[in-house]
This record gives C-alpha cells, sequence and structure tokens, in this order.
C-alpha cells in the first residue's frame, strides 16, 4: 500500500511540476506600490476635494506599460471613474493627472460634488491579455 501512494505520489508531481514549470512569470507575485502625492496644496487643504487634480507615485518592475484606474463612490454608487497609462509617451501628454470631477463627455458618472471614498490600482496587461492588479490604495476626497 505504501508503495501505491508514493506512486501516485510522483505521479502527481510530475504532472504538476510541468504546469508550475510553465506558468506565466507575469501572474508570480512581486513588489509594487502606488500612494498618493500629497502636494503641499492637498495637505494644506486637507486632502483632494471635488475638482482637484491628483496624481500617483507608483513603482513596480513587472512591465513597461502600467495603467492606473481611479473609481469614486458616493454612497456606494460609482461617481467618477478614469484609467490613464502611466508610461511615456503619456507622462509628457497628460502628466498622469486625474481631474477629480464629473465630465459628462468622458464619462458615464454623474459627480456633482460632494466627498466620495475613492481607490487608484495600479494595473498591467500580461501576455495573455489578461489584466493583472498590481497594487492599490485608497484615498477619500472631500
Amino acid at each position: 500500500m505504501k508503495h501505491a501512494r508514493t506512486t501516485l505520489a510522483s505521479l502527481a508531481l510530475i504532472i504538476i511540476l510541468p504546469l508550475s514549470a510553465t506558468a506565466d512569470p507575469a501572474d508570480a507575485a512581486g513588489n509594487a506600490s502606488i500612494a498618493l502625492n500629497l502636494t503641499d496644496y492637498l495637505i494644506a487643504t486637507g486632502g483632494p476635494h471635488y475638482g482637484d487634480t491628483v496624481n500617483f507615485t507608483v513603482s513596480q518592475s513587472r512591465t513597461n506599460e502600467p495603467w492606473v484606474s481611479v473609481t469614486c463612490l458616493q454612497n456606494g454608487s460609482p461617481v467618477y471613474q478614469q484609467t490613464h497609462p502611466y508610461f511615456e509617451p503619456f507622462v509628457s501628454q497628460s502628466g498622469y493627472n486625474f481631474a477629480l470631477s464629473s465630465d459628462p463627455q468622458l464619462d458615464n458618472y454623474t459627480w456633482n460634488g460632494g466627498g466620495a471614498t475613492c481607490r487608484a490600482v495600479l494595473w498591467m496587461i500580461n501576455n495573455r491579455g489578461y489584466e493583472h492588479d498590481l497594487a492599490s490604495t485608497s484615498f477619500v476626497v472631500n
């Protein structure tokens, strides 16, 4: 009986090891971070407010084309969602800024002011074409 378990365990290793050896390296755990840039203005005014522009410091080593998405909710309902590429040449064009306000021509949400809870996600598209979250941070808009 012991021989049968050892043989089954060996077969399982033979089957499992090749699968893990060919796993997508982009799906492996890695170090990444995203943080809201606290400018002197944001510090002096108590954090971001509706209509302010915010940006983030990101750190990651998994891709040359990271993205950042910001979603804000009021009372659990989405009022803001924007996504920006966080790689060249886009840094020169937009400066990676997110204007915390509603623009009906740009999005489907209506945010008429007031506070919101927001989440910024640093993400990438892996070599299989799937979105993969690398890091996230939350902040409050007053």
